[in-house]
């Protein structure tokens, strides 16, 4: 495919026909289209677009789809998306995506908001001043590697799901998700939560396959989630040891908790529940609740205090106290096991 200004472009095979197509001819180049770039099958026909090897950049001023059973080979070449008005990208193959390289979306002359039109998957994507990446809906974003996402702009959230999904140790921006995932594709990956950040709906940290830490402690960065908390199996969450630390939802944990030292709040409207372990290594220090109610369905150990600020614990699970101190106006409905306050108090 010739480096040039196209208004609409189609790559799409002959019926029953294999093609590959290169984008560009030689490096350096640039692909500009103004209108639709469509990457698609016809019938029983093949297609396979490659970037990588000429690594144009591409200027993307239109809508981007790609059709089911397409193969996209990313470059190392960025692609912006500046229609300077709406655009909408659709991936219409199967999960997990084409792998569309580096993104960026731009001014041009007016500002361009990018909607997802299906789950989409990236290497990063940064997001200029003033410019606006959308969910639009339920789909998923996912990033692939180190790069993450840089967001000058705004993202909105919609109802849909970011994936943190790479080989290398990478940051998660400072921004709202609905639900967030931090996951890996190698083993003793690190995720560092960098800034204030809020998930409207779940937080899920790890595959519970390889290994990885999701660190909220290095950057001291506060943390509210609306939704449950799952620590997967293989994976430990390091707290802050200092920033708030807020879950509206279940607290989930097959895998390791680390406290900090910090504190924990669990606010709710709803009955709750905390599962997995709960105790020994992965035990909390300090814990607020204030809210409705929660089900403690495993021993419960604090190495601080406990907080009933408004709401119910309930449960048979064994619960300990070591930092002494439990107070607050809330209650507590046990039906079995041992409540036991230690320490000086």
């Amino acid at each position: 495919v010739q480096a040039a200004t196209y208004y609409n472009l189609s790559l799409i095979p002959s019926v029953a026909t294999t093609a590959t197509y290169t984008l560009g001819t030689a490096a350096a180049q640039t692909i500009r289209t103004d209108g639709t770039l469509l990457l698609a099958n016809q019938g029983a026909g093949t297609l396979t677009a490659t970037a990588a090897a000429n690594n144009p950049v591409l200027d993307v001023r239109g809508d981007l789809t790609i059709g089911d059973g397409t193969v996209y080979t990313k470059g190392t070449g960025m692609t912006t998306f500046r229609a300077g008005t709406v655009q909408t990208i659709t991936d219409n193959t199967a999960v997990p995506k084409q792998d569309l390289g580096n993104v960026t979306v731009a001014n041009n002359g007016g500002n361009t908001t990018v909607n997802q039109g299906s789950s989409v998957t990236v290497s990063s994507l940064t997001i200029n001043a003033s410019q606006v990446f959308s969910a639009n809906g339920a789909n998923t974003l996912t990033l692939t590697n180190s790069l993450g996402m840089t967001v000058n702009g705004t993202f909105t959230p919609s109802t849909g799901t970011v994936i943190y999904r790479g080989a290398t140790n990478y940051s998660i921006a400072p921004i709202t998700y609905y639900n967030l995932q931090a996951t890996t594709t190698g083993g003793g990956i690190s995720h560092y939560f960098t800034g204030n950040t809020t998930v409207l709906n779940d937080l899920t940290a790890g595959n519970g396959t390889n290994t990885s830490f999701v660190d909220i402690n290095t950057n001291d960065a506060a943390l509210n989630v609306d939704g449950n908390v799952l620590i997967s199996a293989s994976t430990t969450l390091v707290a802050s040891d200092s920033a708030l630390f807020t879950v509206g939802g279940n607290w989930t944990n097959n895998g390791t908790f680390s406290h900090s030292g910090g504190t924990l709040t669990f606010d709710t409207a709803s009955t709750r529940s905390l599962s997995g372990t709960l105790d020994g290594s992965s035990g909390f220090n300090t814990v607020v609740f204030n809210g409705l109610a929660w089900n403690i369905n495993a021993p419960l150990l604090l190495a601080g205090d406990m907080t009933l600020t408004n709401g119910t614990i309930q449960g048979s699970s064994n619960v300990t106290v070591n930092g002494g101190d439990v107070t607050g106006d809330g209650a507590m409905n046990f039906t079995g096991g041992t409540f036991l306050v230690d320490g000086t108090g």
